[in-house]
């Protein structure tokens, strides 16, 4: 038993740390069942920036690294959904509309500098 502590605040306090932790990783397998991978990765990266963006609306002072780490945190994920719809748009595309012999890719008509004369 902790000392100083009463009955009552020790069984708050294992509450707390059981009930909402077993809530949250339900939560999480249930989203990962669910939804891609990629998807629940870019999500799990925006827990810090919720948790700090959260914790400054309740008076907790912060440094510029975390405001740094803060901003880079949403733009890796903006990076990653680009990325990731990008990908999705590629393999919507017919099998074999690229690789096969004879097709077009559009890069035909480009100058040596990459643009269209």
């Amino acid at each position: 038993m902790l000392t100083g502590h009463s009955t009552e605040s020790t069984g708050w306090r294992i509450f707390l740390g059981v009930v909402p932790t077993l809530l949250a990783y339900r939560w999480y397998f249930v989203g990962l069942a669910t939804h891609p991978s990629t998807q629940a990765a870019v999500l799990v990266l925006l827990e810090p920036a919720t948790a700090a963006f959260l914790a400054t609306r309740r008076g907790e002072q912060i440094s510029s690294a975390f405001v740094l780490g803060s901003i880079l945190l949403p733009a890796a994920v903006a990076v990653l959904a680009c990325d990731q719809a990008r990908t999705r748009s590629l393999r919507l595309r017919p099998a074999g509309e690229v690789n096969r012999p004879g097709a077009s890719t559009g890069l035909e008509n480009r100058s040596p500098g990459g643009r269209a004369p």
